[in-house]
């Protein structure tokens, strides 16, 4: 299934959930939301906080609210993946303060920016992806806030183009798909100039050359990658 398809189909699920009739119907409307989101929402807010685990409980928590408060859902002021990335980025707020951190200070950090890890990965792995981790978010803390977020956006949570550019928009500011477009090709060119000279820039080059999002925008001329 291609972005607009996709991009589609979740409005049109979000828009059979908020309005349904019966319980059945809205779980299923869910369920296909569901499995679309589920995986970026959670590499979203495991980039943002600490642990896995606070992650997953973070990311259960986004659904169950979105399930609870999906009839009020409208997509007047922009999609249901930006609406459904802020209730996520909210939680990860509250997280925070009660550790006394305020919530300009959590959402203007640099996430993470790594994949989720598997389960099957050898301690050895894990120590080699938890350097990397730091040393691609020291790197993406250099980029300019856009270009960070819709590097991290597209190439690290993995959304599409047309989804990058709802996130990214505001009230008093739209992003195009374009626009999304030149923030990833500048971002993406300036970590090709800031990245470590040594052994660990080619591994860093292939955590995001990894990422399928790169691959299609290589592919169809849309972007410079490192």
């Amino acid at each position: 299934m291609n972005d607009v398809d996709q991009h589609a189909l979740i409005e049109q699920q979000a828009q059979v959930a908020a309005q349904a009739t019966t319980a059945e119907e809205r779980k299923a409307a869910l369920g296909v939301l569901y499995a679309a989101l589920r995986d970026p929402v959670l590499r979203d807010i495991r980039g943002r906080v600490d642990s896995m685990a606070t992650a997953e409980d973070l990311a259960q928590e986004t659904w169950l609210r979105v399930a609870r408060s999906i009839g009020q859902y409208s997509n007047r002021g922009g999609g249901f993946v930006p609406w459904l990335f802020t209730i996520g980025r909210n939680l990860v707020v509250d997280h925070y303060r009660t550790l006394g951190r305020r919530a300009q200070e959590v959402l203007s950090s640099t996430p993470v920016a790594v994949e989720v890890p598997s389960t099957e990965e050898s301690p050895e792995e894990l120590a080699e992806r938890s350097d990397l981790t730091a040393a691609l978010k020291e790197c993406l803390a250099k980029l300019p806030e856009r270009q960070r977020e819709a590097v991290y956006l597209r190439v690290c949570v993995g959304l599409s183009t047309a989804q990058t550019a709802e996130v990214l928009s505001s009230p008093l500011r739209r992003t195009s798909e374009g626009a999304v477009r030149v923030l990833l090709t500048r971002g993406l060119r300036k970590l090709s100039k800031i990245l470590p000279t040594d052994e660990k820039a080619n591994k860093l080059a292939e955590v995001l050359l990894a990422s399928p999002a790169v691959a299609e925008d290589r592919a169809a001329g849309n972007v410079i990658t490192v």
